[in-house]
């Protein structure tokens, strides 16, 4: 058995063995010898007698009696024994456990008649379906199967074993419950486990839940150019430059535009609207609507919409149903030169017939599913709408009459009064017929979206927030959570709600119920981050935001050794194994205390409490380790949570993530929240201040470049060279 497996040299002095191995034609008492040692990796070889002196030895040696042996006891054998079992943790803890107090004396007493019952059990359960074996408490399932009973301090860490362990994969608690239920027992079992799965926080942002809808908000427009939408088409680039079309439409007329433009700067934006759609077509509107695009939140933007008194009001972001007037006409702009384009990179030449095109034939709302045919088709067209007569325009078919003869004679009065009142009455009907078409467009979207208005976020309540581009800027976009927070809504509406992270001093941003998720009470206040971020572009206000604070504030909550921040917590890469309790900078420890292992962080704490004190001399504080004595200190936990935030880096991760302690499994009768909690956040304070400390001053002159147009972000406006300079 010593030398199975393992190549081993054998040394003799008979040299016929030499070829045990090699001889084919030998007698079978030979053969089955060698069979025998085809199980060893053996290589024999020959040596002289006279040097093979110690297996000479061994051979001829003979024992020397030193006494005579007795012969008591060699008839006698063990035939059995009576062991007593110890006792685990957990019967010692069952037995002052208040629905198993009664089962364990009654199985020590050998009374197996009596029937106990826990509170929400169906029926009561017999004695004798437990027994103590192997000093542990177990009982017998229905199918003969025997399994532990579980004490009260051990259920939640088996749960988190089962649900988000290594072999874990957060199941549901029905499939939790399905495999432990052959291993372990308790009576409240499915209750915990569905309340312990729903506390999930990490099943609760990574599963699909039914979306939040939000209701149908119609925009109400009363006459035209009161708002107009304005977005930035790409078509793809031409032969002339030209790559992208700024399109524009009137929300009570539908009269459109679209202009092709060669790139979508601040710039090339502007002078677009206000030149072609404002100044060329003497179009002025109240307010323009657009999206969150970086080429529409700007300061050429703003000092547009400043100089000339119109609004410029913005979606809330990922919300292209906000905006759906512009992007129906998009489409409809689209569709249009894809079927009468020729040449792809010519439709900057095709783009102006088309929206000829657009703007003289009738239109149903932009949504034919909800249109009404009430009123004729001329006054449908957007063109009619705005000018109360239809264009004229040549046909090469249809033979031009020319101007009649007998209206050459009419006065500009007689012209004039018939058309302002043929516009009002247009006017007047649009106004009607969009009334009506909003109605119905809500009644239907509503009813096909299910709105609940029960299920929307009240002001107060805690939501998820989804990030879109998310899974666009991730390397593995199926294996990344879009939703992050939790956030606190301050303020709501019919359709959005104001938002803000908890517990941070940032600008509250408004966000569609679409991308909000109802955080239920029982979910923690734990961080959850996205790589991307939501939040405003440009400057900051200048306007103080105030810290918004929730006395609702849960912290962490550790309640199993498995758990990143507990005490008795160890990592998979074992980091704190070999460091040495020498590590701890400012405390004195005896030398060869000082060599021994870290171990946990509850270990390495107890150590420097005593080590730690200047009050007793280092005789008394040996003393009192070697006794066991606790007198746990702030300070101590202060040092040792700092070496594992520089050694380990689920330490790391934890204190950086983690605001604060709510609540921290009892370790030896020991409830330390409140001291751990303040200590966690004096050393996030401290490495705050150490990485300010380390951030480089750059000194020196700096220089600024910028094109002509970044002019109008100087402080009192543009400079301009004097006339007299």
């Amino acid at each position: 058995m010593f030398i199975h497996g393992l190549r081993t040299v054998v040394l003799t002095d008979h040299q016929p063995l030499t070829a045990l191995f090699n001889r084919s034609n030998v007698s079978a008492r030979i053969l089955r010898w060698s069979l025998e040692l085809q199980c060893y990796n053996l290589e024999i070889k020959f040596v002289k007698e006279k040097t093979n002196v110690v297996a000479d030895a061994l051979s001829r040696g003979t024992a020397q009696r030193t006494g005579v042996e007795s012969m008591e006891g060699l008839n006698e054998i063990v035939v059995n024994c009576i062991r007593k079992d110890k006792k685990s943790k957990w019967l010692t803890e069952l037995e002052s456990d208040d629905d198993f107090a009664e089962v364990v004396d009654a199985l020590n007493e050998g009374d197996t008649s009596v029937r106990v019952t826990w509170p929400g059990a169906v029926k009561p359960v017999q004695i004798a379906d437990f027994v103590l074996e192997d000093g542990d408490l177990k009982m017998y399932q229905a199918n003969g199967r025997l399994v532990y009973v579980v004490p009260k301090s051990s259920r939640y860490e088996i749960f988190h074993e089962a649900h988000s362990g290594t072999f874990a994969g957060h199941f549901s608690a029905h499939k939790l419950l399905n495999r432990l239920r052959k291993e372990v027992f308790w009576p409240t079992m499915v209750h915990d486990f569905h309340k312990w799965t729903r506390e999930c926080q990490r099943c609760f942002a990574h599963n699909v839940r039914p979306r939040m809808t939000s209701p149908l908000k119609p925009i109400v427009t009363t006459k035209p150019y009161e708002i107009v939408g304005v977005d930035v088409l790409e078509v793809g680039m031409t032969t002339s430059g030209n790559r992208y079309a700024v399109t524009i439409i009137d929300h009570f007329s539908k009269f459109a535009a679209a202009y092709p433009v060669p790139d979508k700067s601040a710039e090339t934006i502007a002078k677009t609207i206000f030149i072609r759609w404002i100044a060329e077509g003497c179009r002025w509107p109240k307010v323009d609507m657009s999206d969150k695009g970086a080429e529409f939140e700007n300061r050429v933007i703003e000092e547009l919409t400043r100089i000339t008194k119109i609004d410029h009001v913005t979606t809330k972001g990922y919300n292209p149903r906000e905006n759906g007037v512009t992007e129906r006409l998009n489409g409809t702009v689209i569709a249009m030169l894809r079927r009468s384009t020729i040449v792809p990179m010519e439709w900057d030449d095709r783009l102006p017939f088309c929206m000829f095109s657009y703007n003289t034939y009738a239109y149903a709302m932009q949504c034919n599913a909800y249109a009404f045919s009430t009123a004729p088709v001329h006054q449908r067209k957007p063109y009619f709408v705005l000018h109360g007569t239809d264009p004229s325009y040549p046909s090469g078919v249809i033979p031009n009459g020319g101007v009649s003869w007998y209206t050459m004679d009419e006065s500009m009065g007689d012209y004039k009064a018939p058309l302002l009142q043929a516009v009002s009455e247009v006017h007047e009907w649009v106004r009607e017929y969009n009334e009506r078409v909003r109605e119905k467009m809500k009644m239907e979207c509503d009813k096909r979206d299910t709105v609940d208005e029960s299920k929307h976020p009240k002001v107060g309540n805690r939501v998820y927030m989804l990030s879109p581009n998310e899974k666009v800027m991730s390397s593995h976009p199926k294996l990344t959570c879009e939703w992050a927070g939790p956030f606190r809504v301050i303020e709501t509406s019919d359709n959005s709600a104001v938002v803000s992270r908890i517990g941070e001093n940032v600008e509250p941003i408004r966000v569609q119920f679409d991308m909000l998720r109802l955080v239920p009470p029982y979910i923690p206040d734990d961080r959850v981050d996205t790589v991307t971020n939501r939040g405003r572009r440009g400057r900051k206000p200048r306007a103080k935001v105030n810290r918004i604070t929730t006395i609702c504030f849960r912290g962490a909550d550790i309640r199993s050794s498995q758990e990143k921040g507990h005490l008795e917590f160890v990592c998979k890469e074992g980091c704190l194994k070999d460091e040495k309790l020498e590590e701890l900078k400012g405390i004195q420890l005896p030398g060869a205390l000082s060599k021994r292992p870290l171990g946990t962080l509850w270990n390495a704490w107890r150590i420097a409490s005593i080590f730690i004190r200047t009050d007793i001399e280092m005789a008394a504080k040996i003393k009192f380790w070697k006794g066991g004595t606790n007198c746990l200190d702030e300070e101590a936990l202060q040092k040792v949570i700092r070496l594992a935030y520089d050694k380990c880096m689920d330490w790391t991760e934890f204190v950086r993530v983690t605001e604060g302690i709510k609540q921290h499994e009892k370790i030896e009768d020991y409830g330390f929240e409140k001291t751990y909690d303040a200590t966690l956040k004096k050393v996030k304070k401290e490495i705050e201040e150490e990485e300010r400390g380390k951030r480089p001053i750059k000194e020196g002159s700096t220089a600024f470049a910028a094109p002509a147009s970044a002019a109008l972000l100087e402080k009192g406006g543009p400079k301009r060279e004097s006339r007299h300079g």
